[in-house]
């Protein structure tokens, strides 16, 4: 199989990657400089030329020998200028070739899977290394490329292994294997414990990886778009003093402490709203269900008791009270405003 390793974009490098039985032959007809059986992890200065022999490019040819490869099987890179063009040559000059096919997504990385180079966890680490957008997410995604996560499964499966066969000892030979069950209970309730604090930290792992989602919201002209505005930096959402202004939610995706964030500004809640207004709340609504976190923006004189029934319209997201237009609200107002968030 071949497949491009680098975007499909104009840059310095472009990268033709093989890999199958056939891959130092099928790569050594685009480069007949290179010899016939080259040092593995070795980088020859090659010529790549088309059918006819016409010269292509010059660039680097590495051949990795099975099973000390990526996927498990003979792998050979072609490293040429990253002319898009050019690698579009190159990627129909190997598949002139009989014995060799376009790769589906992924399948390198699913080789080297199924032929034990890498384990599950690692494997998914590598889509999540590829698809991080954030610092916090490629660091995510390098400790689980590096078997972080795979130690920790480790950690409980070989516990419980031992556990499973001494509870079996004891039940085909309970004279030879007396005793082996004395401490199950503690040794069970260990594990699980450890299981499920394992288990916690998905939700938090989802955070990391695909970014928090945050929604911004309470009643019109509480400024909720002026917070937005300043939490992304530029002019995104428009500021009015006419009640009622955002319609419809803007998205925004900003990165703080490393964590990706994808931010909401929503339209204000209110009794009744005109008609595309009430469609504007409606989304707002359907978007708190579904958000991480939901942040009330309340105006400096809300009370308590609007307080806490604007917080009941995020239902069960977790919600954060503030106080917007501080720098507008007259000298000795009601401040921030106290109230109990839903569990």
């Amino acid at each position: 199989m071949v497949a491009l390793a680098t975007a499909p974009a104009a840059g310095a490098v472009g990268i033709l990657r093989l890999s199958g039985p056939a891959a130092l032959a099928v790569g050594r007809a685009l480069a007949p400089g290179v010899p016939g059986v080259p040092t593995p992890r070795h980088a020859y200065l090659a010529t790549f030329v088309d059918a006819a022999g016409g010269v292509l490019d010059e660039g680097l040819f590495l051949y990795f020998r099975g099973p000390q490869s990526f996927t498990g099987e003979d792998v050979v890179e072609l490293q040429a200028h990253g002319s898009p063009r050019l690698l579009r040559l190159l990627l129909a000059r190997t598949l002139e070739d009989d014995r060799v096919r376009p790769a589906l997504p992924g399948e390198f990385t699913r080789r080297a899977f199924l032929n034990g180079r890498i384990d599950l966890t690692r494997a998914e680490a590598v889509a999540d290394l590829v698809a991080a957008d954030s610092e916090a997410a490629v660091r995510a995604a390098a400790a689980g490329l590096s078997g972080a996560l795979a130690e920790r499964i480790r950690a409980l499966e070989e516990p419980l292994r031992a556990l499973h066969a001494d509870l079996e000892g004891v039940l085909n030979f309970p004279d030879e294997a007396e005793g082996a069950d004395a401490e199950a209970g503690p040794r069970v309730t260990t594990l699980r414990a450890e299981a499920e604090a394992l288990r916690a930290e998905v939700g938090r792992g989802r955070l990391v990886r695909q970014g928090a989602r945050v929604a911004l919201y309470g009643p019109v002209n509480a400024g909720k778009s002026t917070l937005f505005n300043r939490l992304v930096g530029e002019d995104r959402a428009l500021v009015d003093a006419e009640p009622g202004t955002t319609r419809d939610a803007l998205e925004a995706r900003v990165e703080w402490d490393g964590l990706g964030v994808t931010l909401y500004d929503t339209a204000g809640l209110r009794e009744a709203p005109g008609r595309v207004e009430a469609l504007g709340i409606a989304r707002t609504r359907d978007l708190l269900a579904a958000v991480d976190l939901a942040v009330l923006v309340l105006p400096p004189e809300a009370s308590t008791d609007e307080a806490s029934s604007w917080t009941r319209e995020a239902g069960a997201t977790p919600v954060l009270v503030v106080t917007g237009k501080c720098d507008v609200a007259p000298v000795g107002g009601t401040g921030p405003v106290s109230v109990e968030a839903p569990p």
